[in-house]
C-alpha cells in the first residue's frame, strides 16, 4: 500500500472505531451484523486493513452516521490516486490530526524545519493560543497539538530535530511574556536525549528553508514521506520523487545551521534580551 492510502486508511479506521464506541456496539456485535469476523472489524479501525466501500457504506448505516459525515466517510473509503493526500483541518475534520498522530508514531525520526512559527511539536500552549487566534477551534487545537507532544516522551520515541530559522525566534507571536515562556520551553527541550534544535543563523541569508516549512518523517519499513501545513490545510508526499527534493534542501541547510552548544546559547540569549527590555 502506498503511504497517502495509509494515512487515509488509519484516519478512517480511527472515525469508525470512534462511531462503533459512541453507539455503544462492541466488536463482535458489528461483525455479526457485517457477517465477517471479528479480526476484520478490529484492523479495520486499527488502520491495517482497507474497508471496502459497500462495508463503509454498512458502517454509516449501521452507526446512524448521515449528512455530510457520511459523505465524508464514503469519499475517504473511494481513496484516491496515491501521489498525494490532503488532509483538512479543524474540529470537524479530525482526520488530519488523527493521521498525523499516527504517522509521527510510526516514524523513527522526524525533521522539522520551521521558517515561520515554533514548530507544533515543542509550542506552548500560550504560543499555540497566540498562533490561532480567536479562531472558534481554538482550544481544540490547542488541546489535540498538546496531546500530540507526548509523543516525544514515550517508549521507543522517535529521534525529534528542530531546525528553526533565527527570525522565528525574534517574532513575538502573543507578546514578550508568551515568547520569553517560549524561548525557556525551547531551551528545556534541547536537554532531552532524543531532541536537538539547531539554528538556521540571520547571516546565512538566502537557504534553502525560506521555500517554506515543512516536516521530513523517516521510518523503519517504509519511504520517507513529507508533511506541509498551509492554513487550513495540510499534504501528505509520498511519492519518492517528490520527496526527494525535501530531503535535499535539509542537506543544504546542514551546512549553514549552528550546533547545538551555538544553537542553546541563541536562544539563551534571545530570552535574556526579552527579560532585559
Amino acid at each position: 500500500m502506498d503511504g497517502a492510502n495509509k494515512v487515509r486508511q488509519l484516519g478512517l479506521g480511527a472515525d469508525l472505531r470512534t462511531l462503533r464506541e459512541k453507539s455503544g456496539m462492541s466488536t463482535r456485535s458489528v461483525a455479526e451484523k457485517l457477517g465477517i469476523s471479528r479480526m476484520a472489524v478490529n484492523r479495520t479501525e486499527a488502520g491495517t486493513r482497507n474497508a471496502a466501500l459497500e462495508e463503509v457504506i454498512a458502517l454509516c448505516a449501521l452507526y446512524g452516521v448521515t449528512g455530510r459525515q457520511r459523505e465524508r466517510l464514503i469519499e475517504r473509503a473511494r481513496g484516491g490516486d496515491g501521489s498525494s493526500s490532503w488532509l483538512a483541518t479543524g474540529p470537524a475534520t479530525a482526520d488530519q490530526v488523527t493521521s498525523l498522530i499516527a504517522l509521527e508514531g510510526e516514524a523513527s525520526v522526524i525533521t522539522d524545519v520551521s521558517v515561520t512559527l515554533v514548530p507544533g511539536l515543542v509550542q506552548t500552549a500560550q504560543y499555540m493560543r497566540a498562533v490561532m487566534g480567536g479562531m472558534p477551534e481554538a482550544e481544540w487545537m490547542v488541546a489535540t497539538r498538546m496531546a500530540r507532544q507526548a509523543l516525544l516522551t514515550k517508549p521507543e520515541a522517535p529521534s525529534l530535530r528542530l531546525i528553526v530559522d533565527e527570525f522565528v525566534l525574534r517574532r513575538r507571536v502573543g507578546g514578550k511574556a508568551v515568547m520569553y515562556e517560549q524561548l525557556d520551553h525551547l531551551l528545556r527541550v534541547t536537554t532531552m536525549p532524543n531532541v536537538s534544535v539547531h539554528i538556521i543563523p540571520a547571516t546565512a541569508g538566502m537557504h534553502a528553508g525560506l521555500d517554506g516549512s515543512f516536516v521530513l518523517l523517516n521510518f523503519p519499513e517504509r519511504e520517507p514521506h513529507v508533511y506541509i501545513e498551509a492554513r487550513r490545510s495540510g499534504l501528505v508526499l509520498t511519492r519518492a520523487r517528490d520527496v526527494e527534493p525535501f530531503a535535499e534542501g535539509i542537506d543544504e541547510l546542514d551546512r549553514c545551521v549552528l550546533d547545538d552548544r551555538r544553537s542553546s546559547r541563541l536562544i539563551e540569549g534571545i530570552k535574556e534580551e526579552l527579560a532585559h527590555e
